[in-house]
């Protein structure tokens, strides 16, 4: 596939995903209008509003960078995967769990450079010790339930967000409908991993996808 084609996917994307943003934000309108006992704005990103006004360049680093680079080793790594992306699944999740047992006062920039050296770290043995034969196998069967699987790593990615807006992990209408733009961008994500069959360019979106409501939380902070 040219880089031609595959900057096309990536446009077509784009578009799309802004597109289903769009139609979210006319659905929220009417959910709003019909039914106001819906209360949405009783659920806010306060604990991540607080980290980007407290910490910008933290903020930026984990938002821009760390975010999007495991969520999608984590959610998309095993649409069309590669050897290496059957790696990046099974490095990243081990690495993500230990993320959330680190203690709160480690600074975050050696928290940070810690699970990037962890990650590669993992990533390198895990893609050494995968037999080759047995890796092919296994991706010509994820990639015959491709469909099945984008459909179900795009939900579990939603409802992985849910701790945005909750300490504790529950789920109620008003939550199912915030999250609805995360499973929305799971499918845009999944959709260009599986044509463009290269991680790199849903992890680029996935920035891109970050940059706009990190910039809106900044431009409010300041004013």
């Amino acid at each position: 596939m040219t880089s031609k084609y595959k900057q096309h996917h990536f446009t077509k994307s784009l578009s799309l995903l802004l597109l289903l943003y769009a139609v979210y934000a006319l659905g929220i309108l009417i959910i709003n209008t019909i039914y106001p006992e819906i209360e949405l704005a009783s659920y806010e990103q306060s604990s991540l509003k607080s980290f980007i006004k407290e910490s910008p360049l933290q903020a930026f680093l984990m938002i821009l960078v760390v975010g999007p680079v495991l969520e999608e080793m984590l959610f998309r790594s095993l649409l069309k995967p590669s050897h290496y992306d059957l790696a990046y699944f099974i490095s990243s999740w081990p690495v993500f769990i230990i993320s959330q047992y680190i203690p709160e006062q480690i600074n975050s920039f050696v928290k940070t450079i810690f699970l990037v050296i962890l990650l590669a770290s993992m990533i390198y043995i895990v893609s050494q010790l995968i037999p080759p034969l047995k890796a092919r196998r296994i991706r010509a069967w994820l990639s015959k339930y491709v469909i099945v699987i984008w459909c179900i790593s795009s939900l579990l990615f939603g409802l992985f967000h849910i701790t945005n807006y909750v300490t504790d992990f529950i789920f109620n209408i008003p939550l199912l409908i915030l999250i609805m733009p995360r499973v929305f961008a799971g499918f845009a994500f999944g959709y260009l991993k599986i044509k463009n069959q290269k991680l790199e360019w849903s992890i680029a979106l996935h920035i891109i996808n970050n940059l706009i409501p990190l910039l809106v939380i900044l431009f409010r902070s300041a004013s």
